[in-house]
């Protein structure tokens, strides 16, 4: 089976990020059923990182660099913002159609025929009329006009408001044609793709669920120090905010109850007001890490403090597969069939969530308990097996060719 992957603002030579954690367990799923070409649209002002693990799963890697990250180049994304407005288009749709990823797209069209074609988020499923025959496939991480209006939703300024909900109206819209024209859309949550189905998408919605091994049995209690971490790309609008509400509205709750609690922030790009936390009340601000290990090996908690964001977040089922118990938002955790008090703890409002994450940091059999019941949720769920046979299920299902011929091809 041979598949072109196409993916943007998401190279997943790490699992670095919850988006390149999933996009990673796909290209790993296409990998075990025969060749893939990918190609990738990337920020193009920091280097790409280890390629070896890609090159790995991938026949070809394709690499096309752009000015992807709004903190970088603010001015090229207002002028995109005021084009998208004039074309009546949406904007996030509008900033990935690049002339050099329009050409190495059709670079990959003449390269033969290809079995399936997987679209790794919306926006790279604008790009089908590009592309030679063969099954389309969408995974879509979210429901993206669900995370503008949520944006939208929380926003002070009118101008920032009125985008947000202008650019929810058009991203819907959008949404429901472009998950309508391929043959399968993957989604990583049943929430999700009931959502779609509701909203009229008109293509068979199958649930994904990621494959995630248990990587070491938790920490004893004692092993560990009264510290938390929080994960996350700190560019993305969503993942700022829920910080910033942490540090003002729950952190000084949390430290009157545990003095002595420490707090590193993790996540690449994070932003002037991120970065004024260091050193402030037991605060590290780290930044981008290759190396999780080295960040998480003494911490007794993750903390998810989320209010906007949609699919899952693919860093909590990381963190039951490291034994490290988290405490988030509802909104955090949506997506996972998870319950308050049995694989984590979920708070919404200030006082609650600080009292959860006391809880954890300071009893020994809360940890615990948490630490073991949210490695029993992965093995009950997400076990490579089961989740292979669901992806080649749904596939053959689809009518994509050579599904189950192409393991022993590679062997």
């Amino acid at each position: 089976m041979r598949t072109l992957f196409i993916t943007a603002n998401n190279l997943p030579h790490a699992r670095v990020s919850g988006g390149q954690a999933a996009t990673l367990s796909a290209l790993e799923l296409y990998a075990g059923l025969g060749p893939v070409h990918l190609v990738a649209l990337v920020e193009g002002t920091e280097p790409p990182g280890d390629l070896g693990l890609l090159r790995s799963l991938c026949q070809q890697v394709v690499l096309v660099p752009t000015r992807l990250l709004f903190a970088r180049h603010r001015l090229h994304h207002l002028a995109l913002a005021a084009r998208a407005a004039a074309q009546r288009t949406s904007f996030k749709l509008l900033k990935f159609r690049t002339p050099a990823f329009v050409q190495a797209l059709c670079d990959a069209a003449r390269g033969g025929v290809w079995d399936v074609i997987h679209f790794d988020g919306l926006v790279t499923a604008q790009f089908g009329p590009l592309l030679p025959p063969g099954r389309r496939v969408l995974l879509e991480h979210n429901v993206e006009w669900e995370i503008f209006d949520r944006h939208a939703a929380h926003q002070r300024l009118l101008p920032a408001r009125w985008f947000g909900a202008l650019e929810a109206r058009r991203l819907r819209q959008a949404e429901i044609r472009l998950c309508s024209s391929v043959d399968l859309v993957l989604t990583l949550s049943d929430r999700d793709g009931d959502i779609l189905a509701r909203a009229g998408c008109q293509t068979p919605i199958r649930t994904l669920r990621l494959p995630v091994a248990v990587v070491a049995p938790p920490r004893p209690f004692e092993q560990t120090t009264p510290t938390v971490v929080s994960l996350g790309n700190l560019t993305n609008v969503g993942r700022e905010q829920g910080t910033l509400w942490f540090a003002r509205a729950v952190w000084p709750r949390l430290r009157r109850r545990v003095p002595w609690a420490r707090w590193r922030i993790v996540g690449g790009n994070p932003t002037p007001a991120v970065r004024a936390l260091h050193g402030r009340d037991g605060v590290e601000v780290l930044g981008f890490v290759p190396d999780l290990d080295v960040v998480l090996h003494d911490v007794r908690a993750c903390v998810v403090p989320l209010h906007i964001g949609g699919g899952i977040r693919v860093k909590l089922l990381d963190m039951f597969a490291r034994g490290v118990p988290c405490i988030s938002t509802s909104i955090g955790a949506q997506g996972l069939e998870v319950a308050s008090g049995r694989e984590l703890l979920l708070a919404d409002e200030p006082a609650a969530f600080a009292e959860a994450v006391a809880q954890v940091l300071q009893d020994a059999e809360t940890y615990t308990r948490l630490a073991l019941a949210g490695q029993h949720y992965l093995a009950a769920r997400h076990q490579w097996a089961a989740c292979e046979a669901a992806f080649t299920h749904a596939l053959a299902a689809a009518g994509v060719r050579g599904v189950g011929d192409g393991r022993a091809a590679n062997e």
